[in-house]
């Protein structure tokens, strides 16, 4: 089964539909359970949103349903002030990858280290990062007494390794954060996980790494709650 394959059979689990509508062309609307809340993925042509059911009419008249993973294209559906998350590429790994020099493993969250990068970073920052959710061992790069950088995964499904990352602003731009998304990426995948890296499509740093690293692009989300 490819990594794509293994992508649809989490989505559709995680949005409640059939692997199919992650593949066949066109617009698939699922219930949301929260009634403030709505998150749509394009993946080619295929686009899923998870609404609350009084939007499911509205979503389904619409011109071109693909304009929901932009902010203006979902802008008429949702009340002024709604707090978006996106748009963000969601990728998987198609390449194999092997353990980098020079990492060290951290195995709680509770490590001084990680205390010290949190307090080097915004409250966002580290929230996206989601290292809160990560299970041990996290993955480090020292760097002038410090870490210069973290990462690590939370399991989802026990199938897929989401994987988060953050960087000290004092050490950006050498290669830290690649070095420890690549020792992330073989741990998932040492465990038979999927390794999946998801970010801003405005973080271009971010990307870079990703498909330096083998990630591919499978989808595009964007979430948005009010």
């Amino acid at each position: 089964m490819t990594p794509f394959e293994r992508a649809r059979e989490y989505w559709a689990v995680r949005l409640g539909c059939a692997r199919g509508a992650l593949v066949l062309p066109g617009l698939t609307v699922v219930p949301q359970p929260e009634e403030r809340a709505l998150f749509a993925l394009l993946s080619g042509e295929s686009l899923v949103v998870m609404a609350p059911e009084r939007l499911h009419e509205p979503l389904l008249e619409l011109p071109q349903p693909s304009t929901l993973v932009t902010p203006e294209g979902l802008a008429p559906l949702v009340p002024d002030g709604a707090r978006l998350i996106g748009p963000a590429s969601v990728a998987y790994l198609e390449e194999e990858l092997v353990q980098p020099d020079g990492v060290v493993e951290l195995e709680s969250l509770a490590d001084p280290r990680l205390e010290e990068l949190r307090r080097a970073v915004t409250p966002d920052e580290w929230r996206h990062a989601n290292l809160e959710k990560a299970e041990p061992p996290l993955f480090g790069i020292e760097h002038q007494g410090r870490l210069g950088a973290a990462a690590g995964f939370e399991r989802v499904q026990d199938r897929v390794a989401h994987i988060g990352v953050l960087s000290d602003p004092r050490s950006r731009e050498r290669g830290f954060g690649r070095l420890v998304t690549q020792a992330v990426g073989a741990r998932a995948l040492a465990l038979q996980l999927l390794p999946q890296y998801q970010t801003l499509l405005s973080n271009a740093g971010a990307l870079r790494i990703g498909k330096q690293l083998g990630f591919a692009q499978f989808a595009v989300t964007l979430a948005a709650r009010w």
